[in-house]
This record gives structure tokens, sequence and C-alpha cells, in this order.
């Protein structure tokens, strides 16, 4: 089952994301369809853990707007341990949608503070 959400999200994605200008592409990113999946794969993975199930961390990845597949892995780690208050400082952010924590922020209602060194990522939106 995850394996299936998973592969119907990224192939999707990868759809949209071929088919469409940068900008679109971002807004694509944004739509209602890749929120519902990832928070069903979320609760997917909450159910599973709760009946005793484990995932390998290298199979849980996949990405939306992080560069090395952390949006997944980290969503599998916070349907684990629980989501708590919501909050992050992500250092080297980038220009704050290629990061590992926009999709939180984006998708999961997550709060916090993009930081990044290089002042033409912090100008880019």
């Amino acid at each position: 089952m995850k394996s299936l959400l998973k592969k119907m999200a990224r192939t999707a994605m990868n759809r949209i994301l071929n088919r469409v200008s940068p900008f679109i592409a971002l807004s694509a990113k944004n739509s209602p369809a890749v929120k519902i999946q990832q928070v069903a794969l979320y609760n997917y993975y909450r159910q599973a853990i709760q009946d005793g199930k484990r995932f390998n961390l290298n199979e849980t990845g996949y990405r939306v707007y992080s560069q090395f597949e952390e949006d997944g892995i980290l969503l599998y780690i916070f349907a684990a341990i629980g989501m708590g208050n919501r909050t992050f400082i992500d250092i080297g952010a980038g220009d704050g949608v290629n990061s590992n924590c926009a999709n939180l922020a984006i998708n999961f209602g997550w709060y916090g503070l993009f930081i990044d060194g290089n002042p033409s990522n912090i100008g880019k939106r």
C-alpha cells in the first residue's frame, strides 16, 4: 500500500512537473492533490506504526520540495514520533522553496524560520 501511494504520488508529480514552466511547477507542488497524497501517506504510516510495522528509512524518501528525498524521510519520522509543536529552523534553506522544511510548512501547517547566507537565495521569494 505504501509503495503504491508513493509510486502514484511520484508519477503524478513527475507528469505535472515535466509539462509546465517553473512558476506553474511551484503551483503544482502546492496543489490540493499533492497535499491529499501526502496526508494519506502520513496517516498510512501512523496506522502501520501503531500496528507494529516499521519501514527502512531508505524506503520512505521522496521529493516534493527537498533535494535528497528528505520530504518523505521527515514525514515518516514525524509519523513515528508525532509532530509536537510544529516549529522548525532551517539553516541553509536556500530560497526557502527547495528546502527540508518547506513541505512541512506548506502541507502540514508548520511554522518556522528559513535562514540562508546567500543574499541571492533570500531575494528569490
